[in-house]
């Protein structure tokens, strides 16, 4: 899982006195209970909902008396999604894609299923929410939920255009169940899709020597599901 553009507190500058974004990815492999699809989850309403920024903001500071460079508490990045994991519900995923318009209503409804079913087990990109690609976009990509401010549409169910289901018969033995935490302080965006290691890098975090790339600002939520090893029903869609 991927957010991208998160604010950060208004005293965070780069060199050139340009305000610094933040990104952070999550990777994590799929355990027996559920626990951790759970934290992704509300990881990811946390993010909808905009309530995200403000607790990696409290992550993320620069390096004291330094032009480059920040520092990660890692503890508090690691803490995330566990508040209120335990009281997301368990019902089987709607197969059955849909892209719409972004919107604080629509965002809701997401938020809502989110609570209360399990993300697919899919093997491709889950959710998108971004501000640079329209509907067509998240139509050909073929994301299970999508989003997009360039739209003001509403939901638009995509008819006989299920998620494919994951090959059982090519079964992978989890050998890993650590989640992994990267966080990224950027400049305005710099959105790289990133799947990394096994542990949180250390603090601090200096960077390359290269100047910075400046591009479009833009915030962007994705979200990859893991390969797994069960067939999910597909439950009646509305």
């Amino acid at each position: 899982m991927l957010v991208t553009a998160l604010e950060s507190v208004p005293n965070r500058l780069d060199w050139a006195n340009r305000p610094i974004r933040n990104s952070v990815a999550w990777t994590f492999e799929v355990d027996e209970d559920g626990k951790r699809e759970k934290i992704i989850r509300s990881i990811a309403i946390l993010a909808l909902k905009n309530e995200l920024s403000k607790i990696v903001c409290q992550a993320i500071s620069n390096i004291d008396n330094q032009d480059y460079g920040f520092e990660v508490a890692s503890s508090t990045l690691n803490s995330i999604g566990y508040s209120f994991h335990d009281e997301l519900g368990d019902l089987s995923p709607n197969l059955k894609r849909w892209i719409s318009g972004d919107s604080e209503y629509i965002r809701q409804q997401l938020c809502d299923e989110l609570k209360s079913n399990k993300l697919p087990k899919h093997e491709g990109l889950l959710i998108l929410v971004t501000t640079l690609k329209n509907k067509d976009f998240l139509r050909t990509e073929e994301v299970w939920r999508g989003l997009s401010t360039r739209s003001k549409e509403d939901i638009e169910w995509l008819e006989n255009n299920n998620l494919a289901q994951p090959d059982t018969s090519q079964k992978k033995t989890i050998t890993n169940k650590s989640m992994t935490i990267v966080a990224l302080g950027l400049i305005f965006i710099l959105s790289l899709l990133l799947f990394l290691g096994v542990h949180v890098k250390s603090t601090p975090v200096n960077p390359s020597q290269e100047s910075p790339i400046q591009q479009e600002e833009t915030n962007q939520i994705k979200m990859i599901a893991p390969q797994t090893q069960t067939q999910t029903q597909i439950p009646s869609s509305t």
